[in-house]
């Protein structure tokens, strides 16, 4: 996700700019309408999560921010700025919707001594592809042209949900309790509500 995001990501003002001719303040506006979704997850994603359940908020939000940048692949021109500000509001919001419940399921299931190594090695994985997605933008547009690029980061991030939505982690119902300096937890499914222990 990371990488296609930022194969994305870090050419499309460029292209707004050269191919459809944006201004910095017609930029500026349609990213504060999308920054919205970043406030608004961080206001409604615990109590969303707590009626749908870690697991399938979890795949909802990955496919959230999977599906985020094709409008602005394609959508005609005179629907790209609506496209854009709703590409940032559904990437911002389930984004961090994402973030706050799969760093507080690594943080729970993670014995307290393991705590810096796991982050670390997270960080290094998931954040080590941020460059790289935009050294290949840079490369890609040189090579194919601006919106090629977008269109390959856009298709390409289309799948980043699957390894989630395929996983047991969708059957997961509550937040596990901390284990503290003991072992991992299971994480095994809960029960739903009615259901037979």
């Amino acid at each position: 996700s990371n990488f296609f995001s930022n194969v994305f990501g870090a050419i499309l003002i460029l292209y707004l700019i050269r191919d459809h001719g944006f201004t910095a303040e017609t930029i500026g506006f349609a990213f504060s309408i999308g920054s919205v979704g970043v406030l608004l997850a961080a206001l409604t994603a615990s109590w969303i999560t707590a009626r749908v359940g870690v697991g399938r908020m979890l795949v909802l939000t990955s496919f959230g921010f999977s599906i985020a940048s094709l409008p602005v692949a394609f959508v005609p021109d005179s629907l790209l700025f609506a496209a854009v500000a709703f590409s940032i509001f559904v990437g911002g919001y389930c984004g961090v919707a994402w973030n706050i419940n799969q760093v507080s399921l690594r943080q729970a299931i993670t014995p307290t001594r393991m705590q810096g190594k796991m982050n670390a090695t997270m960080r290094f994985i998931v954040w080590g592809t941020i460059p790289l997605g935009s050294i290949a933008s840079g490369a890609l547009a040189s090579l194919i042209g601006l919106r090629p690029t977008i269109l390959v980061g856009a298709i390409g991030g289309l799948f980043a949900f699957l390894p989630v939505a395929l996983s047991p982690v969708r059957d997961i119902v509550t937040m596990p309790a901390p284990v503290g300096d003991g072992e991992p937890e299971t994480g095994e499914p809960e029960a739903p509500a009615g259901a037979p222990a």
